[in-house]
Order: structure tokens, then sequence, then C-alpha cells
């Protein structure tokens, strides 16, 4: 089959112009926090979906099996295990924690930087980025609590949005 030198040439025109725009995508982060939680499985599901440029932040923490899942999952662009991230350039990114403990919540509002999650909001609020938490892997308040514990805790919430990190739906992410 011979192709014409014109339609070859129009052809690398158009891969070209479409790599071109698959690097100017959106970029995300997303991270996933040990212990692992069987709603990352959903996640990783509506990930699949996106047309982002994605790169994987996972704890070292998490099992060997359940790491290979998150890699072999999505075509990621990259992917670094949370004791191998001090060379990412965040700035060019969002970020996006799939689980936030509610201990990691009380620690970003009284701005103590105690494990990864929040050393990386931390850095991340110092440099003005931008920082989502999935809407489905926030720890929620069970409702047993006594009244005065249940309204600290929403004031603590309350806090970490004040700083600008602000729940997201996966599907709600640029396509």
């Amino acid at each position: 089959m011979e192709i014409k030198k014109q339609k070859l040439e129009e052809m690398i025109v158009r891969i070209l112009k479409e790599l071109k725009l698959k690097e100017e995508s959106e970029t995300y982060y997303i991270v996933f926090s040990s212990p692992w939680n069987n709603l990352y499985y959903l996640a990783l599901e509506e990930l699949k979906n996106l047309d982002v440029n994605l790169y994987a932040l996972i704890s070292k923490d998490i099992n060997y099996e359940h790491q290979k899942e998150i890699q072999d999952s999505l075509n990621w662009r990259n992917i670094f295990l949370f004791d191998d991230t001090s060379d990412i350039d965040y700035k060019d990114g969002k970020t996006i924690f799939l689980k936030l403990s509610r201990n990691n919540i009380i620690d970003i509002a009284n701005m103590y930087s105690k494990d990864f999650e929040t050393n990386l909001v931390k850095k991340m609020l110092s440099e003005g980025q931008d920082i989502f938490y999935w809407d489905k892997g926030l720890e929620k308040v069970t409702g047993k609590e006594p009244i005065a514990y249940k309204n600290k805790l929403l004031k603590y919430y309350e806090e970490v949005f004040n700083f600008g990190i602000c729940p997201i739906e996966l599907k709600g992410v640029k396509r």
C-alpha cells in the first residue's frame, strides 16, 4: 500500500497535534494512602474515564499486590512511592487525596506535619497549589459521637475547607 507524501505529512501533523494536546492537558497527582481501602477500586475505575495526565503517589506501606494493581490499572505518566517523591514538581498539577483520615484532617487544621500526607499538604499550601480530596474518601462522623465532639470535628473539616482543600468528584475532573 502506497501512501502519498502529502497524506503522510498530514497524518504526522495530526499525530503531533494530538500529542501536544495530551501534554498540555491537566495534570493530577493521585495519592493512595495507607492502609489500603477497597474504595480505591472504584476510584481506579472512575480514573480510567479521564483524559488527563495522571501520576500515582502510592504509600510504601500498601502491600505489593495492591501496589501492582494500581500500577497495572491505568496508563500513568509516572508512579512514585511515598519515600520517592522529593523530586516531583507539583507546580504543574493538582493533587487529589483519595482518602483523608480524621487524624489527617485534625493535623492539617492544626498545621501539624506528622506524615507524608500532612507534609505534602503543608508544602502545597505554602506554594499555593490546588489540593482536593475525593468526596468518597473522607472519613465521616458516625452520628453516635457526643454533640461537642461532633461539633469540634466539623470545625476541623470547616478549617481545612477554608484552607482551600476542597472535595472533588472524580467524574467531575476535566475529561
